[in-house]
């Protein structure tokens, strides 16, 4: 038989139903991620990060990582203060495996139960071809889930360490 062996029906009992479950739900992070895959990202994708503040150096930041067969932009806005950047594509793959890491397609809109002053609000958007998704997310330092903040700060780090490189 080629090397396929076929498992009689009556070997699948219920413990291998639960045990199968127990895999997949232990794995499930990364299942998720794999709905996007790279071949589309590479197509045609769009990760875009707002920040607005009331008080700090700064009232609003914008970023957009653009990637259209294979050739990615980066444009940012920083008060007005606007830049556009050409960025290698493995470079933004890797932007894109740390952010779907981090929960992209499972972040929903959220804010910390008792509000803090001056915490900046973040929207977080995303397209890979025709799937789209993203959050709203404000008091991100205070939020008990880790992973808006990592998220955010893989988008913002991308970003700022692009601008300093070219000197804007």
């Amino acid at each position: 038989m080629n090397g396929v062996r076929i498992v009689p029906r009556d070997t699948w009992t219920p413990l291998t139903s639960v045990m199968l479950v127990l895999c997949l739900a232990s794995v499930g992070v990364r299942l998720a991620g794999a709905v996007v895959p790279e071949d589309d990202i590479i197509a045609d994708s769009r990760l875009e990060l707002l920040q607005k503040a009331e008080a700090g150096t700064y009232q609003s930041y914008s970023i957009t990582i653009v990637t259209r067969e294979g050739a990615t932009t980066l444009s940012t806005n920083k008060d007005g203060a606007q830049a556009v950047h050409t960025v290698p594509l493995e470079e933004a793959l890797a932007l894109w495996r740390n952010v779907i890491d981090a929960g992209l397609e499972t972040l929903t809109d959220a804010s910390p139960e008792i509000p803090m002053p001056d915490q900046s609000e973040f929207t977080v958007r995303y397209r890979v071809k025709d799937i789209k998704g993203g959050f709203t997310a404000s008091g991100v330092e205070s939020l008990p889930d880790g992973r808006y903040r990592k998220l955010i700060e893989e988008i913002l780090n991308f970003a700022d360490a692009r601008v300093a490189r070219s000197g804007r």
